[in-house]
């Protein structure tokens, strides 16, 4: 669940933080296997609960990093940077390794360079931080780019009383997605096929013909991004973990926000 940053703040102050070990309210507990290590700091020791058991994929190892406050924010600024700068990789991710394997040395060189900008990063970290990037690429190419202008296409011809499948394949036959268009051809040469039927019906629920396009538009492309929502990487963990710890006082707040 979101943090309400408001109900954090009212809810704890800096001397009572300790007296917490966990808050499932708001997401987050003190690792009790990890409190005997003298080594370890209080916020190495913070985890963030993955809520419902799947909000990170990789909760296990996030919790095993151990970062301190400082890694955490400087890995939030490399991730922003990779973001930027990596970009380009999203023309590759979805070919086969070995069409691109000399780029894919390429970019993660780019990326541990980018690493060294930022003194408290280890480069294991950073190595992950790349592999996350292009998992998250591959993953939003794959199953979300243009899904919504798809859906989009079809609920209008939909509304022309033009039934599911016939609009597909006119959306198919007008080869504006190509990012779609194994996707597409796959539903049409399988009559029994309903996921993505299914996941049109889900995502233009509730939107009737009467509503202007700019807005069904964004509704569309709201339940998406919500039903096929991208897997959460070690950014998001650290951007909510620093958030958790700055509120229940077991850091100072940061002049710059994470």
């Amino acid at each position: 669940m979101p943090i309400d940053d408001a109900a954090l703040e009212c809810k704890y102050t800096p001397e009572l933080a300790l007296d917490y070990l966990s808050d499932g309210a708001f997401g987050w507990c003190f690792d009790l296997n990890l409190c005997l290590p003298v080594s370890l700091s209080d916020y190495q020791r913070l985890v963030p609960c993955n809520e419902g058991g799947d909000e990170y994929e990789s909760w296990s190892e996030y919790r095993e990093f151990y970062s301190t406050p400082e890694t955490d924010r400087d890995y939030l600024l490399y991730w922003e940077t990779i973001v930027k700068d990596l970009k380009w990789i999203g023309e590759h991710v979805l070919k086969r390794f070995s069409e691109w394997h000399e780029l894919h040395e390429k970019a993660s060189c780019q990326a541990v360079r980018i690493a060294a900008r930022f003194t408290n990063i280890h480069p294991r970290l950073a190595y992950y931080g790349f592999l996350e990037y292009k998992q998250s690429t591959r993953f939003y190419l794959k199953f979300v780019k243009d899904l919504d202008y798809v859906f989009l296409e079809i609920w209008k011809l939909v509304n022309a009383q033009m039934c599911f499948r016939d609009a597909l394949k006119h959306v198919y036959e007008e080869k504006q997605f190509p990012f779609r268009k194994r996707e597409l051809e796959h539903v049409l040469s399988h009559p029994g096929s309903l996921g993505l039927e299914e996941k049109f019906r889900r995502c233009t629920e509730g939107i009737s013909k009467e509503v202007p396009e700019w807005i069904a538009r964004e509704l569309i492309s709201q339940e998406v991004r919500f039903k096929c929502a991208l897997p959460k990487t070690y950014a998001q963990y650290a951007r909510k973990k620093l958030k958790i710890a700055e509120v229940i006082g077991l850091i100072p707040k940061a002049e710059i926000q994470a």
